[in-house]
């Protein structure tokens, strides 16, 4: 039996949580056999997988910064049979000692300038994992930008050729990697996001050829405040602007379309920026049409898609949930992976950059939406199925990757 150990998990909301479940539903949708642990740093809803996953360590109390030497120093120990102190630490390495690969997750905002924690990380798992002499999986992460600084292409560069093998979730990570000009030791897969391996039924892509009564239009758009973001944290206006674009856009949406909804989701969990600044939203509006609905996990944010006609994703995984279950989406861009997503799935004409987006933009990509919105939804549903395959092979790498090592 093989035994897959993920880490790296960012885990702070649903976006997040659809990426790491995705990787654990493709895993046991092709060997059912294998075991899997986590090593999980805040992703709230694993009930739905509890059954597929063996032992799941919180990181944080393993795991961090200020523990990294420590663990080390521990782990070099565990290795050569002294260290017997029977705690999370001691289970955490032998989780890593049976494990016959160690799958280092997507996450956050990937491997890029805007992440330098994320490097720290990257290093600390490819020296631990090597300590042990495992097989180490970069599953499907966005690369870049990396700036102009050569320091960033040289880490890069060590971390890829550290790894037994590399996929990337789209094409603008390829590009980026090769811009660096590095010599990598092996193939650049390009595939798909993770996301996309979490199972749905078919028969919604039947479901959703139906006839849209566009005045009864329900339009879903996920709101992100970005103080959190390295790019951002010091641009006063793009917060302020964001929550006043989106409040024209519905007004537009309720003056234009007179019995239509709309439903602001938020992706981070708990009471954070998602849902501050929805509810600001609502205050503003004030109208009865337009509700905040706050996912219960990543699958039913994912599903609830089926009941709505419309999205504008302010977030990378709103769009991904729409078009995944045949719903066109408006994608407010504020990272590569959105694009990239966007124009894999031949829906590149619906993107705008949050650098340069407003309101009168999104409702002249709404316009063309409704004129063409069943031409749109052919598309979707024409790409979707091999951007799923794509999505898989991710998976069927890493069992590949496993049953190399024991032949």
């Amino acid at each position: 039996m093989y035994h897959i150990f993920i880490v790296n998990n960012p885990g702070n909301n649903i976006g997040d949580e659809a990426a790491l479940k995705g990787i654990v539903y493709g895993l046991k949708n092709i060997n059912s056999n294998i075991e899997i642990s986590l090593s999980n740093t805040g992703i709230v809803n694993l009930e739905s997988i509890q059954d597929k996953i063996k032992k799941i360590f919180d990181e944080t109390k393993i795991l961090n910064r200020k523990k990294y030497i420590s663990l080390f120093a521990k782990a070099f120990l565990f290795k050569i049979g002294v260290y017997h102190t029977q705690n999370d630490e001691y289970y955490f390495l032998k989780t890593i000692k049976k494990s016959d690969l160690i799958l280092i997750a997507p996450g956050g905002c990937g491997i890029s300038r805007m992440n330098k924690k994320g490097y720290i990380r990257l290093g600390f798992w490819i020296l631990l994992s090597k300590l042990f002499n495992k097989k180490i999986y970069l599953y499907a992460p966005s690369m870049g930008p990396f700036g102009n600084n050569f320091l960033y292409g040289y880490i890069t560069k060590l971390i890829i050729n550290s790894v037994d093998a590399v996929t990337l979730r789209d094409h603008t990570s390829y590009n980026n990697l090769k811009k660096l000009n590095e010599n990598f030791n092996k193939e650049l897969i390009v595939t798909s996001d993770s996301a996309l391996q979490i199972p749905i039924d078919k028969n919604v892509y039947t479901k959703i050829k139906k006839e849209i009564h566009f005045e009864k239009i329900k339009v879903a758009i996920t709101p992100i405040e970005l103080s959190w973001h390295s790019d951002f944290k010091k641009n006063k206006i793009i917060n302020f602007k964001i929550k006043n674009e989106i409040v024209k856009v519905i007004n537009y949406v309720l003056r234009t379309f007179t019995e239509s909804e709309v439903i602001l989701i938020p992706h981070l969990y708990g009471a954070q920026n998602d849902l501050v600044l929805c509810n600001e939203i609502l205050k503003i509006v004030n109208s009865n049409r337009v509700k905040v609905e706050i996912p219960e996990s990543a699958e039913s944010a994912l599903n609830n898609y089926e009941n709505y006609d419309l999205c504008i994703g302010f977030r990378h995984h709103a769009a991904v949930f729409a078009l995944r279950m045949g719903i066109p989406s408006i994608c407010i861009a504020y990272e590569h992976k959105a694009i990239g997503f966007m124009e894999s799935i031949k829906m590149g004409d619906y993107v705008l950059d949050i650098n340069d987006f407003n309101a009168e933009k999104i409702m002249s990509k709404i316009k063309d939406i409704i004129n063409n919105y069943n031409a749109i939804k052919e598309i979707i549903i024409k790409n979707i199925k091999h951007l799923e395959e794509k999505s898989l092979y991710n998976s069927k790498i890493a069992i590949a990757l496993m049953e190399k090592g024991k032949n």
